[in-house]
């Protein structure tokens, strides 16, 4: 129905259903459209709005409004790459190899463009990067190669039943996949205001080339309810390398090997 140019009104709380279906999004608060967008912007923001403290919500939907009264308008075409993030698509330099041979490289300028951090409620997420195992800096990353996603967690105020987080995301917003550093039952008990604590996680990289991004998340025990104590959405930006010869296809490498045998001649 999309495709021959028909208007679906898609109407649900399910955030991954709406980046994956629809070209543009609405959020309504109190039966009022407080935010038009891209949907991956929107659905940011709505996750934010509703983990915010309830005595800054009126000041963020005072905010919302204000970016969608200057918003441009959407259009069927609006939704392409260069629209959801600039960096995607604009060509960059970068900091090369000194051979041929493939490695994974770090371009300074590849950098998110709409990043959303939450209110902070006692946590602060600094300095977000992914390096190889060696330590280097890198955002052009190789198909199958393993990384460390990093970022630091300041605790302004002592937490309690602290856990970390992230999560993996296409250029669109679809969340693939993410991981936490403890279990619900092993969580961290105690942090003290104060407190640096540094985040680490090593991952493969089994995607397929293409952009993507990364999620950075801290929750912990606030009044006896489980809450975001900080949380930065598209904290980084990286990419895939392409490759010459590759048999893969769509956006995860399962490692599929094609055999093909013929049996009898083909009439």
């Amino acid at each position: 129905m999309q495709t021959q140019g028909v208007t679906v009104l898609f109407v649900a709380h399910s955030a991954s259903s709406i980046v994956e279906l629809c070209d543009q999004d609405g959020l309504i608060d109190a039966g009022e459209v407080v935010l038009k967008g891209l949907p991956k912007t929107v659905i940011a923001n709505y996750q934010k709005f509703i983990y915010a403290p309830a005595d800054q919500r009126d000041e963020l939907r005072r905010t919302f409004q204000a970016q969608s009264e200057n918003a441009p308008a959407l259009s069927s075409e609006y939704a392409t790459e260069a629209a959801i993030d600039p960096a995607a698509s604009s060509p960059q330099p970068i900091v090369a190899a000194s051979d041929d041979s493939p490695r994974s490289l770090y371009d300074p300028y590849l950098l998110p463009q709409h990043s959303v951090q939450y209110q902070s409620r006692g946590a602060r997420i600094k300095n977000p990067e992914i390096r190889t195992v060696d330590g280097q800096p890198a955002n052009l990353l190789l198909r199958n190669e393993t990384y460390i996603y990093s970022y630091k967690a300041y605790f302004v105020d002592a937490a309690w039943q602290v856990q970390f987080g992230m999560m993996l995301k296409t250029l669109t917003g679809f969340e693939l996949g993410g991981a936490v550093s403890h279990s619900m039952r092993q969580r961290l008990e105690h942090v003290a205001a104060g407190s640096l604590v540094d985040v680490e996680f090593e991952f493969s990289c089994s995607l397929l080339p293409g952009t993507y991004f990364l999620n950075a998340g801290v929750r912990g025990d606030v009044n006896g309810e489980d809450v975001y104590l900080d949380r930065a959405i598209d904290a980084v930006m990286f990419k895939v390398q392409p490759e010459v010869g590759l048999k893969a296809t769509g956006t995860v490498d399962f490692q599929a090997v094609a055999r093909v045998v013929t049996t009898s001649a083909v009439v």
